[in-house]
């Protein structure tokens, strides 16, 4: 494969991150108020409950930093580096106006997640899942980086199941979890037909698990 369309390849990956990242922010995050990001207090978030939630946050949660230097792939073509470095200045030049803005925040993270620089977009969505802990969107995120880049499966577990625990309609959830025990961690145990069997009770009769049942039964 030559050079040029390699570097179309992943600028167009690039594109189709940035888009997914915020049709998923879209309508996760935006019922968490923007002042939300800078109180040391956990924010109610309506999506999950109606009633307040008290989580204790520690006094001073501090952002990660915005003058931090980019650690890009080094397979990544000198076009796409470019593409993200010019993504990820302005996505940095808007967040030093607007520390609250989530969705600031999470583009960033997967700006930086596409560069290679995991351990960046770690920390952020670290940080997310401390000041707004009931969305789900960063646990996610966290167990999909651990899951399929940085090969923390049990990190991978403990935040797949927080954002299953907040979001038990998301069936991406189970299936991503599904496929790590059944080939990653856990294998020759009953963990993967245990979190499916679980989807199935939150979400009965669901196609995508009952078709995941009916493979666990066959392994």
């Amino acid at each position: 494969m030559n050079r040029p369309l390699i570097t179309f390849l992943i600028i167009s990956a690039l594109c189709i991150a940035v888009v997914v990242a915020f049709l998923l922010i879209g309508h996760t995050v935006s019922s968490v108020p923007a002042s939300d990001m800078s109180s040391t207090s956990a924010p109610t978030d309506t999506t999950a409950s109606t009633s307040v939630i008290n989580v204790n946050i520690p006094p001073a949660v501090t952002p990660p930093s915005l003058s931090h230097v980019v650690v890009y792939s080094a397979d990544l073509p000198i076009d796409a580096r470019a593409t993200l470095a010019t993504n990820i200045a302005s996505t940095t030049a808007n967040l030093k106006l607007d520390p609250s803005n989530s969705r600031l925040w999470l583009q960033l993270a997967a700006n930086y997640k596409v560069a290679g620089d995991y351990h960046a977009a770690e920390s952020i969505w670290i940080y997310l899942t401390k000041v707004i802990p009931r969305n789900y969107v960063a646990f996610a995120d966290l167990g999909d980086l651990y899951q399929n880049f940085l090969k923390d499966y049990p990190k991978a577990e403990q935040n797949y199941l927080a954002a299953i625990s907040l979001k038990p309609d998301d069936i991406d959830l189970y299936y991503d979890l599904y496929l790590m025990y059944s080939s990653q961690y856990k294998t020759g145990t009953s963990a993967a037909a245990d979190i499916v069997a679980e989807g199935l009770k939150n979400n009965p009769d669901n196609p995508t698990l009952v078709q995941l049942q009916q493979q666990a039964k066959t392994h």
